[in-house]
């Protein structure tokens, strides 16, 4: 195997920063301890924010300008793992997969339930690998957690050192901040500077979740055309890039 998918070396992560202390406070009442609170069996909006990761991702997989064998990734807000855990069946090996929340908890559930996957929490004041370790960075539903804009500069500076130039930041979540979180656009492509958008695209997911509430199961079955209507870029809730990092 490549020299790229060698197991990270962590370095210790100090207290929490400003950052993540907003965060840990919200998650803390949003989702307390090992609670899995977004389980797309209990939830429609969890459940059209997983089907859109999971195309997203694919498609962005296919983009990759490494090879996916030779990935080495960082799922940066892994949760429980469940994002983490998704690479897998897209083809990655444990080895290559890195998780990192904020909080506690939730790291020991992902620990729990993904036993070969490496999990640690992050305390927000730099993430605790070398420089230019990763090719790909997972930001999902990250920043729409983050209510100071300088907060969220101050991450993506973060990834931006640990990323190799030429490696990808795939960048998922909602247009406009949670609510906790100021409810402002987000406009990643301006804190990504230094970055080329390889894919953009954007997922209807309020839409979607209406269609869930008001059809039977045999949705699924006889309005297959209009789920890819779904996936097209009309008025986004959601949205997604690939960008890569240039030299």
């Amino acid at each position: 195997m490549s020299d790229r998918t060698a197991a990270p070396t962590a370095i210790s992560s100090p207290s929490r920063s400003a950052a993540v202390d907003q965060i840990f406070v919200d998650y803390q009442r949003l989702e307390p301890g090992e609670t899995d609170a977004w389980n797309p069996v209990r939830s429609n909006f969890e459940l059209v924010h997983r089907l859109c990761l999971l195309h997203a991702a694919t498609t962005a997989l296919r983009l990759a300008p490494v090879p996916i064998h030779e990935l080495s990734v960082l799922d940066l807000g892994c949760g429980n793992g469940r994002s983490t855990r998704m690479y897998l069946d897209l083809g990655l090996r444990p080895e290559q997969l890195n998780g990192l929340d904020v909080r506690p908890g939730a790291i020991e559930l992902a620990r729990k339930l993904n036993r070969s996957l490496r999990f640690e929490v992050y305390g927000g004041q730099e993430i605790p690998f070398a420089d230019e370790t990763f090719t790909w960075t997972q930001l999902s539903t990250v920043v729409s957690s983050i209510k100071e804009p300088r907060h969220r500069r101050e991450i993506v500076d973060q990834i931006r050192r640990k990323t190799r130039p030429g490696g990808c930041v795939f960048y998922f979540d909602l247009v406009r901040a949670n609510d906790f979180a100021g409810h402002d656009i987000i406009h990643p492509e301006r804190l990504f500077a230094g970055f080329k958008v390889l894919r953009r695209h954007g997922y209807d997911g309020w839409r979607f979740m209406q269609e869930l509430d008001t059809r039977s199961v045999n949705f699924w079955y006889l309005n297959y055309s209009r789920l890819k209507t779904f996936l097209l870029p009309v008025k986004p809730t959601f949205e997604t890039l690939l960008m890569a990092k240039l030299d």
